[in-house]
C-alpha cells in the first residue's frame, strides 16, 4: 500500500485510495482469478466511462473472479512511484497488479498507447509479449481501438474484438481449465472474437496475413450481444468521492447507429443498432438513481435522438424533475431536435446545446453522408433560441475528403447565419446576447469507415485551413477553438498503423512521451525522435492514399460490414451521393448476418430483403425496374448462365458463393433474403464444380424482390465481376435448376493422345462396374448407363456427356481414369471444361439455358 506521506505530495490523492460508493470488496485469497481492469488514463477520465462500470460489475458477478480497477497515475504520482519503487496497484485491494492473472486494457484512444507502456513499466512487467513468462499477468485489450490491434500486437497477449458481455465468461472459464499460459492462448483461439497475435504472421512485403496455428481464424469476427434487453446491466454504479469528468449516472439507451456518417468508425463497428425497451430503461434509471444519489442522468448512445421509444422514455423520466434530477443528452442530432424534446431533457436546468454539422457546406455534408440540410440546422437553432437558450456549440471537422477552401469559409458563413437567426427573435424575447462556439477537429481517417483509404491532410495544411477559418470569423459573438494538428497526425498514424509501430511506441515512452492526449504533456519531439530512431516514416501511414487491393493492417478483423460496402460508400462520397439511414432503407452493408436489432429476422425488410424503392436508384441503368411493378417486396427468380475460366478455376465453391453474394451487393441488386435466425441471400447453384474445373456453362438461380430486365441484370453483374467470371445470359426462372439437373457435357483434355480404340472399347461394354465409397462402406455400381455420349474431338481431347444429379452422378474424373487405364498418368495433368448442363424434358435432354416457361 502506498504510504500516506507519498499521497500527501500529490494532487488529488483520492485518485489512489479507492473506497468509492458501491465498490466491490472481496478477499483476494478466496478467488481463482484476479483481473485488473486498466483504464490507461487518469482516474477522473476512466471513472466517467460507462464500459468500465458495466464490465466491473459483470466480472464481479463471478464468485471465482475479483475485478479490480487500475488507472494510470497522474504525472506527479508516476514520478514518485518510479523514485520510491512502488509498483502499479489496483484500487480495491491496493495489491500490485504484476501478481494478477490478467491485466486488461481498454483502448479508447490511440494517444493512450504510451500510457499502456508506462503502466507496464510501473508494474515491472516486460513490454513485449515474447518476453513475458508464465509468472506475469496475461495482457489483454479491447475497446474501439482494438479493431486495429496491430500497433500493439507485439505487446498484448490477446485482443477481445467486440462486446465484453458476449464471451468474456467463456474466456475466463477456459483460463481456469488450463495449466499454462500457452495452453490458454491456444484454446481461446476457438472463442469467437479472440485474436492472439502470436499465432499470426504479417508479411507486408508479400501482402499476406497468415495464420500460424490450425485454430487461428481468418477473419477474426467481432462478437456482439443480440438482445440488449436481456444483457447484463448493473443496478448500481461506482460513485467517485472526487469530481470526475462526467459526474452523473449513465443509462445506455442503445448500441450502434443508423446514420452511416462516412467518417465515423463507431457508427460502423457497433452495427447493428440494438435498442433497449423503454420500460426496461425506466427500471434501470430508478435503480441507478436510487443507488447513486446522482442529480443527473445521462442517456448514452451514438445518436440518442434516434431512439424509437424516446417519447415514452422522456415522459417517464419527467417524474425526476420534482427530485431536481436533470436529464443529459450528450449525443443529439440537430434534425432530431424539437422544442418539446429540448424542454423535456433539460426541464430542470438549461445549459448550452451542442450540435455537430461537421461541414460548412451542403456539398461536403453530402460527401460525408451527414444527411442534414442547412435549413434543418437553422430551424433547429431557431427552436433553440425561441426556447430561451442563447448558447450553442458547433462542432466541425477540417480536412475532410474533397474539401476545398470554400467549405472552410462556409463554416464561418454558417455560424453567421445562426447568429442572424438569434437576432431575428423579438428583442423582448431574447435572453441577453448570443454566444456561438465553433470548434474544429482535424479529420482522422479511421479503419472500418469508407474513408479508411483516404490520406490525411499534412500538418501544414491543417494549420493553413485553421488560419483561413479564423480570418473569416469577424463577429465577437462567435468564438473559435481548434485542435492541435500534431496530435491528430499521430492519431492517424496509429489508427492506420501496423505491427512495425510497436518499437516506436516504446521508444517514444522512453523519450518522455506520456499522457499524449493532454495538451500540457504532449511531447511531439519525443515522437519524432522515436520514428527517426526506428527508421519509420509516420507519413507512410497518415498521409498516403491506400489502394483498394492493399493489405490493410486491420484486414484480418471483421466487424460485420463488408469491404465492398465501404468501397461503394467511398465511391459515392466522391460522387457526392448520399445513403439513407438504416431505418429508411437497408444499404446491404453486411450487418444483417448478426440477425439482431434493426437487422433482426424476417420482419425487418431492411435486412431480410433490402429496400425496393432504393434498389432502382442503385441500378443506375435505363430500364432497371420493369414498369408497373408495385413498390413492395416480391419474389422474382432469375437464372444466370456464367463462365468460369482462367485463374478463377482455383476458387472453390464456397468461396465462389461468397464472392457472388458480394458481387450482387456491389451491383446493387435487390436480392431476396431467407427468413430465420441467420438470413442469407436466396441463391442456388446447379451442380457446383470441384476445384480446378473450368466451365462455359455454370448456372446460378437468384431471387430478387423486384422485377428487373434480364439484360440489365447481366450488365450490372458483369461490371462488378473479376476477370475469369462472366455472365453469358440471364433469363426468368420458373423452377429450381439445382433439383432438375440430369446430365452434363465436358471436354476433357489429356496430356497424351487418346486412342480411338479405348473410346470404342468403353462404349462396347454393356456393364461397367466400379467400387464406389459411401458413408456405409464400399459398394459395386454399374456406371455404363450414365454414359450418354463419349467421343474424340481431337487427338487428346474427349467429349463426354454423362449423367449428373441426384439420381446418378457420374464424375468425369472417374471416366477419365478409365480412359487412362493401361498406362501411367498424373491426374493433375488432365484439364476439365464443362460445356453444358442439361435437364430431362419429355425423355430428351434440354440445356438449362433453353429450359423456360414453355417446358
Amino acid at each position: 500500500m502506498v504510504e500516506d506521506e507519498i499521497l500527501l505530495q500529490v494532487a488529488k490523492p483520492a485518485r489512489y485510495t479507492g473506497n468509492e460508493i458501491n465498490m466491490v470488496v472481496k478477499k483476494p485469497d478466496n478467488v481463482d482469478i484476479r483481473f485488473g481492469f486498466c483504464f490507461p488514463d487518469v482516474y477522473e477520465v476512466g471513472m466517467s466511462h460507462l464500459g468500465l462500470q458495466i464490465l466491473y460489475y459483470f466480472l464481479n458477478q463471478r464468485e471465482d473472479t475479483y475485478c479490480e480497477r487500475v488507472f494510470m497515475p497522474w504525472v506527479d504520482m508516476y514520478h514518485l512511484m518510479k523514485e520510491k519503487g512502488y509498483p502499479l496497484f489496483a484500487l480495491e485491494s491496493m495489491g500490485a497488479v504484476n501478481t494478477f492473472d490478467f491485466l486488461g486494457f481498454t483502448l479508447q484512444y490511440e494517444m493512450s498507447y504510451t500510457n499502456i507502456i508506462a503502466a507496464l513499466d510501473l508494474a515491472k512487467i516486460p513490454y513485449y509479449s515474447r518476453d513475458r513468462a508464465s509468472g506475469y499477468p496475461i495482457i489483454c485489450a479491447g475497446g474501439p481501438c482494438a479493431y486495429n490491434p496491430e500497433p500493439l500486437a507485439d505487446i498484448v497477449d490477446f485482443f477481445y474484438i467486440g462486446e465484453g458481455e458476449a464471451a468474456l465468461n467463456k474466456v475466463l472459464d477456459i483460463y481456469k481449465a488450463c495449466a499454462t499460459k500457452n495452453e490458454f492462448l491456444e484454446k481461446i483461439l476457438c472463442v469467437e472474437g479472440i485474436y492472439v497475435p502470436k499465432f499470426y504472421k504479417a508479411d507486408y512485403e508479400n501482402k499476406e496475413f497468415l495464420p500460424l496455428h490450425e485454430n487461428a481464424a481468418l477473419p477474426v469476427n467481432k462478437v456482439i450481444v443480440d438482445d440488449l434487453g436481456k444483457v447484463f446491466f448493473p443496478e448500481k454504479q461506482l460513485v467517485p468521492i472526487i469530481e470526475t469528468v462526467h459526474d452523473r449516472a449513465t443509462l445506455e439507451v442503445f448500441r450502434g447507429c443508423i446514420r452511416g456518417c462516412r467518417f465515423c468508425q463507431a457508427g460502423y463497428v457497433y452495427r447493428p443498432v440494438r435498442e433497449k425497451d423503454a420500460v426496461c430503461l425506466l427500471g434501470q434509471a430508478d435503480s441507478l438513481l436510487k443507488n447513486s444519489g446522482h442529480e443527473e442522468i445521462s442517456l448514452v448512445s451514438l445518436s440518442t435522438g434516434d431512439y424509437t421509444g424516446f417519447k415514452g422514455l422522456s415522459e417517464g423520466l419527467l417524474k425526476y424533475k420534482g427530485q431536481q434530477v436533470n436529464i443529459s443528452l450528450p449525443s443529439l442530432r440537430i434534425d432530431a431536435f424539437t422544442l418539446d424534446l429540448m424542454e423535456k431533457v433539460q426541464g430542470v436546468r438549461k445549459s448550452g446545446i451542442t450540435f455537430a454539422p461537421e461541414a460548412g457546406t451542403q456539398r461536403l455534408r453530402d460527401v460525408i453522408n451527414k444527411n442534414i440540410t442547412e435549413d434543418e440546422i437553422l430551424d433547429g437553432c431557431r427552436l433553440l433560441f425561441s426556447g430561451g437558450y442563447n448558447r450553442v456549440k458547433l462542432y466541425f471537422m477540417i480536412g475532410l475528403p474533397t474539401e476545398e477552401d470554400e467549405d472552410i469559409i462556409g463554416i464561418a458563413g454558417l455560424a453567421n447565419k445562426i447568429a442572424d437567426v438569434f437576432y431575428e427573435q423579438p428583442k423582448n424575447q431574447r435572453t441577453g446576447g448570443v454566444t456561438i462556439t465553433v470548434s474544429t477537429s482535424c479529420f482522422v481517417p479511421k479503419p472500418f469507415t469508407p474513408f479508411q483509404w483516404y490520406p490525411q491532410d499534412s500538418m501544414e495544411e491543417f494549420v493553413r485551413k485553421q488560419k483561413l477559418l479564423k480570418d473569416n470569423i469577424k463577429r465577437k459573438c462567435i468564438k473559435y477553438n481548434y485542435h492541435d494538428s500534431k496530435v491528430s497526425f499521430l492519431e492517424a498514424v496509429f489508427a492506420k498503423g501496423d505491427r512495425r509501430l510497436a518499437p516506436v511506441i516504446i521508444k517514444a515512452y522512453e523519450n518522455g512521451a506520456m499522457f499524449d492526449g493532454w495538451s500540457e504533456h504532449f511531447n511531439f519531439k519525443a515522437w519524432m525522435g522515436a520514428f527517426e530512431e526506428c527508421n519509420i516514416s509516420p507519413g507512410f501511414y497518415a498521409n498516403r492514399e491506400l489502394a483498394y487491393d492493399e493489405l490493410l493492417p486491420w484486414g484480418h478483423i471483421s466487424v460485420g460490414v463488408d469491404k465492398e460496402f465501404f468501397i461503394s460508400e467511398y465511391e459515392k462520397a466522391k460522387a457526392t451521393q448520399t445513403t439513407p439511414n438504416c431505418r429508411e432503407a437497408c444499404s446491404l452493408c453486411g450487418a444483417h448476418k448478426f440477425n439482431a436489432g434493426v437487422c433482426k429476422g424476417p420482419g425487418s425488410q431492411a435486412c431480410a430483403q433490402g429496400n425496393p424503392e432504393t434498389a432502382e436508384t442503385k441500378l443506375a441503368l435505363p430500364g432497371a425496374a420493369a414498369k408497373g411493378v408495385p413498390p413492395v417486396s416480391g419474389q422474382y427468380n432469375y437464372r444466370l448462365k456464367f463462365s468460369k475460366l482462367g485463374r478463377m478455376v482455383f476458387i472453390g465453391h464456397l468461396d465462389l458463393l461468397k464472392l457472388f453474394q458480394k458481387i450482387f451487393r456491389k451491383a446493387g441488386l435487390p436480392v431476396r433474403y431467407s427468413n430465420g435466425f441467420n438470413p442469407h441471400q436466396i441463391m442456388s447453384f446447379a451442380c457446383p464444380l470441384p476445384l480446378g474445373f473450368s466451365s462455359c456453362a455454370e448456372y446460378l438461380d437468384i431471387g430478387l424482390t423486384q422485377e428487373i430486365e434480364p439484360e440489365t441484370i447481366k450488365q450490372l453483374i458483369n461490371m462488378a465481376l473479376p476477370n475469369g467470371l462472366s455472365i453469358l445470359d440471364v433469363k426468368r426462372a420458373y423452377k429450381n435448376a439445382s433439383a432438375q439437373v440430369a446430365a452434363a457435357a465436358y471436354e476433357v483434355k489429356f496430356k497424351h493422345n487418346v486412342s480411338p480404340e479405348i473410346i470404342e472399347g468403353i462404349l462396347r461394354e454393356k456393364e461397367i462396374f466400379i467400387d464406389k465409397k459411401t458413408k456405409s462402406g464400399t459398394k459395386r455400381e454399374d456406371i455404363r448407363g450414365g454414359i450418354y455420349d463419349l467421343r474424340l474431338i481431337g487427338s487428346c481431347t474427349v467429349y463426354m456427356l454423362i449423367s449428373t444429379g441426384s439420381k446418378q452422378n457420374l464424375k468425369p474424373e472417374l471416366l477419365a481414369g478409365l480412359i487412362c487405364q493401361g498406362f501411367d498418368y498424373n491426374k493433375f495433368d488432365i484439364r476439365y471444361l464443362r460445356a453444358e448442363i442439361y435437364t430431362l424434358i419429355n425423355n430428351g435432354l434440354v440445356s438449362l439455358n433453353a429450359w423456360g416457361e414453355e417446358f
